[in-house]
This record gives C-alpha cells, structure tokens and sequence, in this order.
C-alpha cells in the first residue's frame, strides 16, 4: 500500500472509532412524564431507575414549617425531547422562570439549571430539591425493606 491508501485507511478506522457508538452510553435512554423522570437501560436493576423531577422549590425556614408551606407552587413542562437529551420549563409562582435540562453521556446523568426571576421583588427561594430517586426497585426491595440497601454520604 502506498502512503496516501495508509493514511486513508487510518482515517477511516479513526471516524469509525470516534463515530461508533458508545455501549455505556446507548445503553441509557431518558423519558419523563407526570414530573417523573425515567432512565431506561439493561443493565439497571429492574430496567429502569425512576425520579421524581423536579420535587420540590422551597422557602426559607423550611425546617420549622409543614412541608405544605415550604413548597412554592410550580408546573414543569417539557419542552424537548431526544433518547438522551431532554430540556423543560419550569414556572414557580409567583415570578421565577426555570429552565432546566438532563442529559445522558459517558457513565453519567447531567442536570443543568438556570433560574430567573421575572418579577420586581426578590422570591424566597432558598432552595430545591432537583430529584428524588426512587430507589426501592433500584436496589432489589420495596419500599419498606430498601434501607437494609441504602447507605448515606455525609
């Protein structure tokens, strides 16, 4: 062969090997309904791991408050969709816009957020909970033996 068919050759087992499918990645799909967000692939227990997305926007306080008074009302709609890319609005009442997005890459789940306030007064949002994972399935029980499964990082 001469150097210019070597070369051509090398490119093309370079573009195979840079455009071929990433097996962790292709494995894991996204999808997302009534705020529950669900990642499907093989190789999670049970097929799927399932979150609640987004839980919940909170006030300051929130430790000395009913949880129905630390929420702020909020309804999230998803704006695109794609097997490992989804993106959504969020609007919490009064004045906050959000827009958010989860993506799926090599070995791991991103979510971005971006938070606006469209109103004239500050809103008292001190924080949120993005997720809540489902984990009961996940780890092989039900929802009052998965703890013997769990563990805690502090």
């Amino acid at each position: 062969m001469g150097a210019w068919s070597l070369k051509l050759l090398w490119m093309l087992v370079l573009g195979i090997w840079s455009f071929s499918p990433n097996a962790a990645t292709d494995a894991l799909t996204l999808s997302w309904t009534n705020n529950l967000l669900t990642v499907h692939g093989p190789n999670l227990p049970g097929g799927k791991l399932e979150i609640w997305y987004p839980e919940a926007f909170c006030r300051k306080g929130s430790r000395d408050r009913d949880w129905g008074e630390t929420t702020w009302p909020y309804k999230t709609v998803l704006r695109s969709a794609e097997p490992q890319f989804l993106q959504f609005r969020t609007r919490i009442e009064p004045d906050v816009d959000v827009r958010h997005a989860v993506r799926i890459q090599e070995n791991e789940i991103l979510f971005s957020y971006c938070l606006y306030n469209t109103g004239k007064v500050a809103i008292d949002i001190e924080w949120f909970q993005p997720a809540c994972i489902r984990v009961a399935e996940f780890t092989g029980c039900n929802q009052s033996n998965y703890t013997a499964k769990s563990f805690i990082f502090t």
